[in-house]
């Protein structure tokens, strides 16, 4: 049973998980849910070991804290007391409960709430009871949200460039000027919400309503701004803000700007035509790389054109890869799942930056056409193509 509710096994297990990774990720705020004295003390050494391992991961560069907190210790009695825990919460047999206790948890980890997203999507993989309980305090947290965006109202300042010059996802030699040296919060949150910052100098208002001037989800500035402030404390944060002031000092200076709106605007119904994809994969199949040969067995399809249509798209936009149209889902489809969709997320992270294989060389083909594509555009010999029905969808 689960919440007074019948619960199989698997949705069982997956609700311990779930749990699990909220104690450990939101440590302190479960505290008062774990037994006192050796447990608590045990539950609080596992946190700070994973900690640990999360600030030696983010001098690489590649760190996502979910993954380290979603698995189990290997010390028994560690996992014992975390279990014992979720046991208890999944157990209890009031919803209510249930509810009031993940959400002093999930606030604490504004992180963890894209992780839960995949658990909820359609019928879930966890119990209805948890699934209710997740999206009740996903409800109360836009709620909440609203209310302190609404009335975060920023000051617009006399600059001299506008949204249409702030790309969504600050540019590599922007980032390495001025947020490099900020160290504790993930990259991608502080390259999204110094954009989001750097419109509302333009603009004023909320962020939610600088972010959508973006061409992001009105919410996203917002939750990168969270992030920021959860990662950071006092003086960092306010390191940050100083750095994105002096980005500001930067694009108040420079003439002339690039136009990453007119750019957005330009692609947002594109993707590499078929006869330029052809262009751009000749010869790639067979050749040899690091002394391995490419297999001819590579994929070649649709979903790697969609892919590197979404690579160009970042490199032409200054874009969040997440925020590129041909992601976008159908009216009342997931954002996540599904066709190119799905294909494109899970091998992002090779096109990026994978030394190996195809990518490094399709990577080298796929910049020029971007660098080819932009002066295109900047310059107006680019022609915005007509709406037309592409990797299985109509744009």
């Amino acid at each position: 049973m689960s919440a007074e509710r019948k619960n199989s096994a698997s949705r069982y297990f997956t609700d311990l998980r779930i749990i699990s990774c909220l104690i450990a990720a939101s440590w302190p705020a479960a505290r008062d849910l774990v037994e006192p004295g050796a447990q608590a003390g045990l539950v609080e050494e596992h946190v700070q070991t994973i900690r640990s391992q999360i600030g030696a991961a983010r001098t690489t560069g590649r760190s996502r804290e979910i993954i380290f907190y979603d698995r189990l210790p290997a010390d028994a009695a560690v996992t014992a007391s975390l279990l014992a825990t979720a046991d208890r919460l999944v157990c209890c047999g009031d919803p209510e409960i249930l509810t009031q206790a993940l959400r002093p948890m999930v606030g604490a980890t504004p992180f963890v709430r894209s992780w839960l997203k995949q658990y909820t999507a359609g019928q879930g993989y966890c119990s209805q009871a948890l699934r209710t309980a997740i999206k009740l305090e996903q409800r109360h947290h836009l709620r909440i949200q609203d209310v302190r965006d609404a009335a975060s109202d920023h000051q617009s300042r006399p600059v001299s460039f506008d949204t249409r010059h702030i790309p969504q996802f600050l540019l590599d030699e922007w980032h390495e000027r001025f947020l490099a040296h900020i160290s504790g919060a993930p990259p991608r949150h502080l390259r999204r919400a110094a954009a989001a910052l750097l419109a509302t100098s333009c603009l004023g208002g909320t962020l939610r309503e600088a972010s959508a001037s973006l061409d992001m989800p009105p919410s996203a500035g917002t939750y990168a701004l969270n992030s920021v402030r959860h990662h950071l404390d006092h003086d960092t944060y306010n390191r940050f803000t100083a750095a994105v002031k002096d980005l500001e000092v930067l694009l108040n200076t420079t003439t002339p700007l690039t136009d990453f709106g007119h750019r957005r605007e330009a692609l947002i119904d594109w993707s590499i035509p078929p006869a330029d994809w052809a262009e751009l994969i000749d010869g790639l199949a067979g050749k040899t790389h690091s002394q391995r040969e490419i297999d001819t067995w590579t994929h070649w399809g649709e979903g790697k054109r969609a892919l590197s249509s979404v690579w160009i798209w970042t490199a032409v936009t200054g874009g969040d890869h997440v925020y590129a149209p041909l992601l976008e889902p159908e009216p009342g489809a997931p954002r996540w799942t599904g066709g190119p969709t799905h294909y494109i997320h899970t091998r992002w992270r090779f096109i990026s930056d994978s030394p190996r294989g195809h990518y490094g060389p399709l990577r080298e083909r796929l910049d020029r056409y971007a660098s080819q594509l932009a002066t295109a555009i900047d310059e107006g010999t680019f022609t915005i193509p007509e709406p037309h029905t592409d990797h299985g969808r109509t744009r």
